[in-house]
């Protein structure tokens, strides 16, 4: 196994999860991340095996996983796909929800609930924001991902959330804005991801630091589930 220079790959991995976060994976080449880094093509191959295996180095290094000990060239393949698919799938959890829905009866407070739950949701995807971007950029091209990321996780997410709020709209507790459940729910989850996620990169950023972001997320959600 050939030596590498301290923090080499951790450089390429952050060169990928810039160009392919901003390219996506289809037009992404690996090109395209030699010359963020200011390398040479042949250089770049000498350490990663192609895009696939510069694209699985970029989730290993969102997913904090230790890179100094991977043989170089990295060589991408399916077993490593599955691996990283895990190893998102734990990222992907909102026990507050899952509390939720596991009771049979609403709270006194329904509206401290749903301030909880909108909190979570806000704080699980502040904390996670470069790798969702990467995976909403990526996973549709790589099969494993594609199948943990938007089927299980994200999917996962919004129907949970939506069976929650009718669960409390039958109980009296809620009520939806719109004329559907699907669509309440999504709104709300794109709000409070554009506020966790995309709000700093708008052509007109609101005045708004992220503990502010948060707070009107909830007050947003709140105002709009009000029995």
């Amino acid at each position: 196994m050939r030596r590498k220079p301290p923090g080499r790959l951790a450089e390429i991995a952050e060169a990928a999860i810039l160009v392919f976060t901003r390219q996506g994976y289809r037009r992404c080449q690996v090109a395209d991340i030699a010359a963020e880094l200011g390398v040479s093509v042949g250089s770049l191959y000498s350490y990663a095996a192609g895009k696939e295996a510069l694209a699985q180095l970029a989730l290993l290094q969102l997913l904090e996983q230790p890179l100094q000990s991977l043989a170089l060239p990295y060589v991408a393949g399916p077993a490593h796909e599955t691996r990283l698919a895990e190893l998102i799938a734990a990222r992907g959890q909102w026990p507050l929800l899952a509390q939720a829905l596991a009771q049979p009866a609403a709270p006194a407070d329904s509206m401290a609930e749903l301030a909880a739950i909108i909190g979570e949701l806000f704080d699980m995807t502040l904390r996670e924001r470069r790798l969702i971007r990467f995976l909403d950029a990526c996973a549709l091209h790589m099969p494993a991902l594609a199948r943990q990321f938007i089927t299980r996780i994200k999917q996962g997410y919004i129907q949970d959330l939506q069976h929650y709020l009718v669960q409390r709209q039958q109980q009296g507790r809620l009520a939806l804005p719109g004329p559907l459940a699907a669509g309440s729910t999504r709104a709300m989850v794109e709000m409070v991801a554009w506020l966790s996620l995309h709000r700093q990169a708008d052509a007109v950023p609101p005045p708004l630091d992220d503990a502010q972001a948060r707070a009107t997320a909830i007050a947003f959600a709140q105002a709009a589930f009000r029995a």
